[in-house]
């Protein structure tokens, strides 16, 4: 598994995450690289994507087949699983195994997020998230980036199967709705996880929050199911290991 922590491209790390990549690890019986990314403000969303694939090319390099690899992420890190999951595809190259996100950025337009009744947020007032969404969106004309995209509104025909997890009561409720709306609408598999009452992030909080702990069990769950490894995998990478020592 490959992971990508949250943190609104601007701040958290390997570190604020250990503890819930390490659960995550145990629950799907998988290695995970996580992935310290660059972030804001001297780095883009487009940097984390690239910083993403070339941990997938370490994975590769060590024996792991994409068919191996689930691209996880939670809130910001859920959109940059996203996003290099449909930079996979837009380069021709074969998709990863899945894609599981905790409560994550899907739009990066603000406007349709604020109509919602659960945009009132505690964490992140109305303006911060309109401010937000227009310095991401002046990223895509800067110096940083290329142009980036909202996954909601990519080609998603050809995605590998994504695995949603989100609060009822925040307010990326709507992007992760949308996300699984879209795709459906583009004949993908998706399943989305609805969890009354809890915080952005919640399985962040895994630590104290028995429903974290639940959230990142069943994302073990999808991450077996998506990732049938073979006894002949098993051992291709083993000698893959080997000869890279």
């Amino acid at each position: 598994m490959l992971y990508l922590h949250g943190g609104a491209f601007l701040t958290c790390g390997l570190n604020t995450h250990r503890s819930l990549v390490a659960r995550l690890s145990g629950a799907a019986d998988a290695e995970v690289l996580n992935v310290g990314y660059r972030m804001l403000p001297s780095y883009g969303p487009s940097a984390a994507i690239a910083d993403a694939l070339d941990g997938l090319r370490w994975l590769v390099r060590r024996g792991y087949r994409d068919h191996e690899i689930v691209l996880a992420g939670d809130s910001a890190g859920g959109y940059l699983a996203l996003a290099t999951a449909l930079e996979l595809l837009r380069r021709g190259r074969t998709p990863t195994a899945g894609v599981a996100a905790i409560s994550p950025l899907t739009d990066l337009d603000a406007a349709h997020r604020l109509a919602q009744p659960h945009s009132r947020c505690s964490m992140f007032t109305a303006r911060a998230m309109t401010a937000f969404s227009r310095y991401l969106t002046a990223q895509r004309r800067g110096r940083f980036n290329r142009r980036i995209v909202s996954p909601v509104d990519a080609q998603l025909e050809n995605m590998p199967p994504v695995s949603i997890h989100v609060s009822t009561d925040e307010f990326l409720l709507s992007d992760a709705e949308l996300m699984y709306q879209r795709m459906v609408d583009a004949g993908a598999q998706c399943d989305l996880h609805l969890w009354d009452g809890q915080i952005h992030d919640f399985p962040l909080a895994a630590d104290i929050l028995p429903e974290g702990r639940r959230a990142l069990r069943y994302l073990g769950d999808f991450v077996k199911r998506v990732t049938p490894a073979s006894v002949e995998d098993a051992v291709a990478r083993d000698y893959a290991r080997a000869a890279s020592l």
